[in-house]
């Protein structure tokens, strides 16, 4: 069973009471064919009361509950309404039902899952982060400093090495260069031999 759910109402607070309603229904109905594969997707209603469907011995089931400003869902219409399509999962028509499951739920009936959760079904509890100590946080950012560092070095490494082979590279012009102003011109005197008259 996989549970997709798109409302702040608590996913593990759903997930416990489906999965209650399921085990109550499997004392007297068996377990339900398609309960593995079942898809059970939690989205709003567009008015302030619970409803649903699901297909016909199928594994689908979409469940409309009332957002939280209208007043948290109580657990007992909650688990009433898991039953219903849970019904249909098994087959069942609104005609083969028993008038407890086709109409509005008694408190009675699903007391347990009141016993649950008295006060509804429970939202989802923002996740606040921890605010870092200051010695963290500048540990954060004297790690930080130090990993720039260690980027920097190996540049300036790279770099030296390219400036030696430039300079290398350099020399060796010069001399090349040296050499060359150091030969005499082609047919010009080299000044060692007498004019001829």
């Amino acid at each position: 069973m996989k549970i997709i759910n798109q409302t702040k109402y608590d996913t593990a607070a759903l997930r416990k009471l489906i999965t209650a309603t399921h085990a109550r229904l499997a004392k007297h109905e068996g377990r339900a064919a398609t309960w593995t594969s079942l898809k059970i997707t939690a989205v709003y209603s567009r008015r302030g009361w619970p409803s649903g469907w699901a297909t016909l011995s199928g594994s689908r089931m979409r469940l409309r509950l009332p957002a939280p400003k209208y007043g948290r869902i109580e657990a007992s219409i909650f688990a009433w309404l898991v039953e219903h399509e849970l019904f249909h999962t098994h087959g069942y028509e609104h005609r083969h039902m028993a008038k407890s499951n086709h109409g509005a739920t008694s408190a009675e009936t699903h007391a347990w899952a009141t016993a649950l959760f008295p006060d509804g079904l429970p939202l989802q509890q923002p996740k606040v982060k921890a605010r870092p100590s200051q010695a963290a946080l500048q540990e954060q950012r004297h790690q930080h400093v130090l990993a720039l560092m260690k980027t920097w070095t190996t540049k300036l490494k790279r770099a030296q090495t390219a400036l030696a082979k430039l300079r290398q590279r350099s020399r060796y012009y010069e001399r090349a260069l040296a050499a060359h102003h150091a030969e005499p011109t082609r047919g010009e005197p080299d000044g060692n031999h007498p004019r001829e008259e």
